[in-house]
C-alpha cells in the first residue's frame, strides 16, 4: 500500500499528449501518481489531505536507461527526495517505476498544470 496523489483522467491525458512524442514506443506507460509515502496515510505526512483535490505542476523531465519522469511543484509533502511523477519505465532493461528515484538527468520543461485526488493505493 502506498499513499498519493493520484492524477485524474484528463490530466493523465494532458501529460501524456504532451510528452509521448519523447517516451521511447517499447516502454511501459505509467503516468498515473505522485507517491507521498510508502504505506497509509496514517503513517505518512499527508494524512490530512486523503480524499483532497489537489494541483501539481510538471517543472522539468528526467530519464535513465531505466525510467522516465517529470518532477513536480507542489506544496502536498512526499517521503521521495524528488517529488516526481514516474512517465514510463523500460521494462526490456529490468525499468521499474520505483527508479525514477535513481534519475539524475533532468532537465527544464514548458510547465504542465495537473491534479489529482490524494488517495490510499494498493
Amino acid at each position: 500500500m502506498y499513499t498519493a496523489v493520484v492524477l485524474s483522467q484528463a490530466s493523465q491525458t494532458k501529460l501524456l499528449n504532451a510528452l509521448k512524442q519523447v517516451i521511447p514506443a517499447d516502454w511501459k506507460i505509467i503516468c498515473h501518481h505522485m507517491t507521498i509515502n510508502m504505506g497509509n496515510a496514517q503513517s505518512g505526512p499527508a494524512k490530512e489531505l486523503l480524499g483532497q483535490n489537489v494541483q501539481l505542476r510538471a517543472i522539468s523531465l528526467g530519464k535513465s536507461d531505466k525510467a522516465m519522469a517529470v518532477t513536480v511543484d507542489t506544496n502536498i509533502p512526499s517521503a521521495n527526495a524528488i517529488k516526481h511523477i514516474t512517465l514510463a519505465v523500460n521494462i526490456k532493461n529490468g525499468g521499474k517505476p520505483m527508479m525514477s528515484n535513481q534519475i539524475t538527468d533532468w532537465h527544464p520543461m514548458s510547465p504542465i498544470d495537473l491534479d489529482g485526488v490524494v488517495q490510499e493505493c494498493n
